[in-house]
């Protein structure tokens, strides 16, 4: 379920191991830009939700980014042919939302 990135975001999403600072005007694309960048390390990276640590401004944006994160992951999570192994950690993932440190600087 791809998601249709420009060039810089693309660079962003698949950038691994390196510090990125990612500054946009509103409606830019950001939010859509970090799910997937989050999809990609939870998915084939194997980072587990509870070693992430995501920074916005405002509790609903923070909100708004675990609910859309939980969405497309399932939606990816159900796309894939997984043996029964990966299946469970992927769920464990999707569990591990709700708790996930994403928020404003204050409250995490």
């Amino acid at each position: 379920m791809a998601t249709n990135l420009n060039k810089e975001q693309k660079l962003f999403v698949e950038e691994i191991n390196n510090n990125i600072l990612v500054s946009a005007s509103a409606g830019s694309g950001k939010t859509t830009t970090m799910i997937e960048k989050l999809k990609k390390l939870i998915l084939f990276n194997k980072v587990p939700v509870e070693n992430l640590l995501v920074v916005t401004f405002t509790e609903a944006a923070a909100s708004e980014m675990k609910q859309k994160l939980y969405v497309k992951l399932a939606e990816e999570i159900a796309a894939m042919d997984l043996p029964e192994s990966e299946i469970n950690y992927f769920y464990e993932q999707l569990f591990n939302i709700s708790t996930a440190d994403i928020g404003t600087l204050h409250s995490v």
